[in-house]
């Protein structure tokens, strides 16, 4: 496998596609906040409705509306805080992954018209690489999977 013209053009299209990618995902989180945000505000102004403005003094004793409201808004917001990085880190390893292959091609366009003696430093070039790689690969199926937070009372 060779560093070709074709395999430039590739990687720069899967540029593209990734940051696309990532942009979808980063609207789609903005798009979710500002939902958020909204039936969270709306909920609030609910509480006042019902309580009228002695909800904000110091002294009501009844704030039974508004711990749930709360502790919702901040699961919420860390829901969509760890989709967005899911989503950063997916971009990021197919991005890697494509600069590895074009260092791959390069590697071996090397090891072909260099002297025997460079071959045993290539090829461990070639598995550094690769062990890097599975290692992403591994971390980020990691990521992928959810995460709970105890909560202490």
């Amino acid at each position: 496998m060779f560093l070709t013209s074709s395999t430039v053009f590739r990687s720069r299209v899967h540029a593209l596609h990734n940051l696309a990618e990532l942009t979808a995902a980063q609207i789609d989180i903005v798009e979710r906040v500002s939902d958020l945000v909204a039936s969270t505000t709306r909920a609030s102004f609910d509480r006042i409705g019902q309580k009228g403005f002695a909800a904000f003094t110091p002294n009501t004793s009844d704030s039974s509306l508004e711990a749930p409201i709360a502790v919702q808004f901040i699961d919420q917001m860390f829901e969509i805080t760890g989709d967005s990085q899911k989503a950063l880190i997916k971009t990021a390893e197919a991005q890697i992954h494509m600069v590895d292959e074009m260092i791959f091609a390069a590697i071996e366009r090397v090891k072909n018209f260099s002297p025997r003696e460079i071959e045993g430093g290539l090829e461990t070039m070639n598995i550094a690489l690769r062990s890097a790689e599975d290692t992403l690969h591994e971390a980020s199926s990691r990521e992928h999977q959810p995460h709970q937070i105890r909560r202490t009372q």
